[in-house]
C-alpha cells in the first residue's frame, strides 16, 4: 500500500462500522455524506484523476472553495497516492499559473460554480494545467501536503509536509483539546490553510469527527451553523467572533463546547463582548504553517491578557533562544519549536526566511514565558521600525490601541518620513464616533512622543485576507499616500 493511502486507514475502519453517520454536510443548504456516499465520490474522483495520467508521486493542485469537495478531493488524492499542493479557492489564473512553473502539478481540480445539489461534489473540474517552465521538483516520497506561505518578497513558497508529521500534528490537537469522535468541527475558516486542513481535515482522518461546513461566512449561515444541538468545537479567527459579537440577533448556543481563535491576536476587547453576548469563553491558539499546532490555552487556565497563547501542546517542546535584533531583555527571544510534527521542509528552500530542520523550526516570532508557564506573543523579527534611530516594535502599540474604549481592531505598519526616516501609520476598526483626534489624545497618555502614530486612520472594518487576518499590505499602501494628522505632530 502506498504510504498516502496509508492515511486513509482510519477513516476506512471507521466507516466500516458505522457506515450511515454523516461526516460531512454543507451548510445551509443541507447537502450531506454518510460514509458511504463519501467512500463513493471519492472514488469516482480516483477514478476522475486516472483517466488524466495522475500516477503514485505525483502531485495535484487544489484550488476549492470550502466546501465537501475539498475534502473529497483530499481524500482521492491520497487514495490515488498524490500529493496536495493546497491553493486559496479564490486564487486567480495569475495566481495558479506561477504555482504550475513552481512544482509542476499533474492536475488540478476545482469546483463548478452554482450546483447546489448532491452532486455537486462528484462534479469537480478537473483539468490539465497549462504548460509549465522548469524542472519538476523532487519531493520526499511521503509528501502528503504542500501548504503555501509567502517568502520574504511575498513569492509563493511551499511548506512539504509528510504523512507521518501531518498524522503526529493532527493527533497533538486532538488530544490536547479534547476533541472526541462525535463532535462537529465547523469549518468557517478556510480548510486549505494550514490552521483550517489541521483542525478541520485530520480530525475527520483519524476518528470520523464530522465536518459542517459553511462555505458562505455570513452572520445566518454562522449561526444557523453554531446553533446545532450537536457537540461542536468552532476553530475561527478574530474577525469572526468579533463579526458575532456584531449581529443584531445573536444565536444561542446550544452544542457548542470549544472555541478557538488563531492567525491574528485576539483582541481583549472582543474575547470579552463574546463572552458577555454568548457565556462563552474563545481560547487562543497558537500555530505556524511549518509546525502546525504550538500552543493552547487550557480549560483551567485563568482569563489571558491579550498576546497569551496557552501552554504547549501534548509531544510539542517550545524554547525561546537568544536571537539578534531583538531588544534585549532577559526573559524573551525568539520562538523556537520541536516536534514530530515539524514540516519536513521548503520548496524552494531558498525562499525560506525561518530556520527549518528535522523536528525544530525557529520562528520569526518574539516571545517570553510568564510564571505559570503560558507563552506570550511579543513581537516579530525584523518586524521593528525605526523612527529616527529609536526602534519600535508595531505589536506593542497595536496592543495598547485594542485596549482603548470602543476600539476593535488595530494594525500598524511603517511610512517612510523624510525627518526620521519612518513612522508609525495606524489603521484603526472602531465603533461609530470614534476620531483620530480622541484615540490620540487618550494614546498620549500610554505612550512616549516617538512611538505616536504619525498617520491615524479610523474605519469600520479592516481590509482583510482570505485567513481573516488584517491585510497589512493594502493598509500600508493606503496610508502611505496619507500625510500625517495635524494633531500627531
Amino acid at each position: 500500500m502506498h504510504p498516502l493511502a496509508a492515511l486513509l486507514e482510519p477513516l476506512q475502519r471507521i466507516v466500516r462500522d458505522a457506515p450511515h453517520e454523516i461526516r460531512i454536510r454543507e451548510l445551509p443548504r443541507g447537502v450531506a455524506l454518510d460514509g458511504y456516499q463519501l467512500q463513493d465520490a471519492v472514488a469516482s474522483q480516483v477514478s476522475t484523476l486516472r483517466k488524466m495520467g495522475v500516477k503514485s508521486g505525483d502531485c495535484v493542485l487544489l484550488c476549492c472553495p470550502n466546501s465537501a469537495a475539498f475534502a473529497i478531493a483530499v481524500l482521492a488524492c491520497w487514495k490515488a497516492g498524490a500529493s496536495c499542493l493546497l491553493a486559496d479557492g479564490s486564487s486567480t489564473a495569475a495566481e495558479l499559473k506561477v504555482l504550475s512553473n513552481l512544482f509542476h502539478p499533474s492536475a488540478a481540480i476545482g469546483e463548478p460554480p452554482g450546483s447546489t445539489t448532491l452532486s455537486r461534489v462528484r462534479s469537480l473540474v478537473c483539468w490539465k494545467p497549462s504548460t509549465v517552465t522548469g524542472r519538476r521538483p523532487t519531493l520526499p516520497p511521503q509528501t502528503a501536503v504542500i501548504k503555501l506561505t509567502s517568502g520574504t518578497l511575498g513569492d509563493p513558497r511551499g511548506v512539504v509536509v509528510t504523512a507521518p508529521q501531518l498524522m503526529t500534528g493532527g493527533r497533538q490537537i486532538v488530544e490536547t483539546m479534547g476533541i472526541r469522535p462525535h463532535d462537529v468541527n465547523i469549518a468557517a475558516i478556510p480548510m486549505c490553510h494550514s490552521y483550517g486542513f489541521d483542525n478541520l481535515i485530520m480530525p475527520l482522518i483519524l476518528q470520523g469527527s464530522p465536518i459542517a461546513v459553511v462555505p458562505e461566512v455570513l452572520p445566518g449561515n454562522l449561526g444557523a451553523a453554531l446553533g446545532m444541538v450537536e457537540a461542536c468545537v468552532f476553530p475561527g479567527v478574530p474577525y469572526l467572533f468579533d463579526l458575532l459579537c456584531r449581529i443584531v440577533s445573536p444565536w444561542k448556543p446550544t452544542g457548542l463546547k470549544l472555541c478557538l481563535s488563531a492567525g491574528a491576536p485576539l483582541p481583549s476587547a472582543v474575547r470579552r463582548a463574546f463572552g458577555e453576548r454568548y457565556g462563552l469563553r474563545v481560547r487562543s491558539f497558537y500555530g505556524t504553517t511549518e509546525t502546525g499546532g504550538i500552543t493552547f490555552e487550557r480549560a483551567g487556565d485563568a482569563i489571558a491578557p491579550e498576546g497569551c497563547v496557552g501552554k504547549p501542546l501534548v509531544g510539542v517542546s517550545v524554547k525561546i533562544e537568544p536571537a539578534e535584533s531583538v531588544d534585549v531583555h532577559p526573559t524573551k527571544g525568539r520562538i523556537v519549536v520541536e516536534s514530530d510534527a515539524v514540516a519536513h521542509g521548503y520548496f524552494p528552500a531558498d525562499l525560506s526566511t525561518g530556520t527549518l530542520t528535522r523536528g525544530r523550526f525557529e520562528t520569526g516570532d518574539i516571545g517570553r514565558f510568564d510564571r505559570d508557564g503560558q507563552l506570550h506573543l511579543v513581537g516579530r523579527l525584523g518586524f521593528v521600525i525605526n523612527v529616527g534611530g529609536r526602534k519600535v516594535n508595531p505589536i506593542e502599540v497595536e496592543r495598547i490601541l485594542r485596549e482603548l474604549p470602543r476600539v476593535r481592531d488595530a494594525v500598524v505598519v511603517p511610512v517612510a518620513d523624510p525627518r526620521r526616516g519612518q513612522a508609525l501609520a495606524a489603521c484603526i476598526e472602531a465603533e461609530p464616533g470614534l476620531t483620530p483626534a480622541t484615540v490620540l489624545e487618550e494614546l498620549g497618555e500610554r505612550l512616549p512622543r516617538y512611538k505616536m502614530p504619525r498617520i491615524l486612520q479610523v474605519v469600520k472594518d479592516l481590509p482583510r485576507t482570505g485567513r481573516g487576518k488584517p491585510d497589512r499590505a493594502r493598509i500600508q499602501k493606503v496610508l502611505s499616500l496619507r500625510g500625517p494628522d495635524p494633531s500627531s505632530r
